[in-house]
């Protein structure tokens, strides 16, 4: 039984990166972007193993093709970084980002917030183990867990908080996702670790009882979904339509919570345009 469980997130994983071509060294898998005539890729920040990935965004990715009556499939990189490079470049009709990279990728391809969550504000959190000083200046020159190093509330935020609030220096480590980062520090091979709430709480118990949060950052705009200029207006419009009626009726609503979104509603990039200060810190 365990074989069988290892061998279906592999193939839910290799699924989830479908008509991916996949790179060795750099264990980069690069998605074919509208690779099909009338397919429209759908790419979701890491900020998870790509099983979870799929568990959470499959469905709602098939009531978006019901809904619209177009399709759509999900795409994506592995590694904050290549997937960041992958939306510098374009790649991706539509994704689901965080706050900085709805700020990076507007000035590089023009991509535009279009969708967002009301109801909650991405906050940073610094996590230790429990057994740990609650004290944050007890971290200088240690090293500290970070996603990647251009992920805003996780990474950006809090390495300028520790070093502008704080007065203290850091020696960063930059792993693959939130797990990633929360796994080391409850296994101890780093000091400390960056991540954000909603990841936080989706930890199981007995990872989660085992660190506290000794710090918490200011609090900015939720996870945005942005899409690319190429993409009709037509078929963005429906893209908008679809997830406000999923938003509205109890069944897709509880797929949304998942991601978790509460309460999904249209944005403006301009919110994001305002992040200016922070991300280039």
């Amino acid at each position: 039984m365990k074989f069988l469980k290892i061998n279906t997130f592999l193939i839910l994983s290799l699924i989830l990166f479908s008509n991916a071509k996949i790179a060795d060294k750099n264990n980069h898998i690069e998605a074919n972007v509208s690779s099909e005539v009338g397919t429209y890729t759908f790419a979701i920040v890491p900020q998870f193993h790509s099983q979870s990935l799929f568990r959470i965004w499959n469905p709602i990715i098939q009531e978006l093709n019901k809904e619209t009556g177009l399709k759509f499939r999900l795409a994506g990189n592995s590694s904050f970084l290549g997937f960041e490079n992958e939306l510098k470049n374009g790649k991706y009709d539509v994704a689901y980002v965080n706050p900085y990279h709805a700020y990076m990728a507007y000035n590089a391809q023009k991509y535009e917030a279009i969708l967002s969550d009301t109801e909650k504000k991405v906050q940073g959190i610094l996590v230790v183990k429990k057994d740990s000083k609650d004290d944050v200046k007890s971290l200088t020159n240690k090293e500290v867990a970070f996603p990647s190093p251009n992920t805003l509330a996780s990474s950006i935020m809090l390495r300028s908080e520790l070093e502008n609030k704080f007065k203290i220096k850091v020696r960063p480590q930059y792993l693959k996702t939130h797990t990633d980062v929360y796994m080391n520090v409850y296994k101890g091979n780093y000091s400390a670790g960056g991540g954000v709430e909603r990841t936080f709480e989706k930890l199981s118990p007995k990872i989660k009882n085992a660190l506290k949060i000794v710090h918490k950052t200011e609090k900015i705009p939720a996870h945005p979904i942005v899409i690319n200029p190429r993409v009709p207006k037509d078929v963005r419009a429906k893209i908008i339509a679809a997830f406000i009626k999923m938003g509205k009726v109890a069944k897709t609503k509880g797929l949304l919570q998942k991601i978790p979104v509460e309460n999904i509603t249209t944005t403006k990039q301009s919110i994001y345009k305002n992040l200016l200060f922070t991300a280039s810190l």
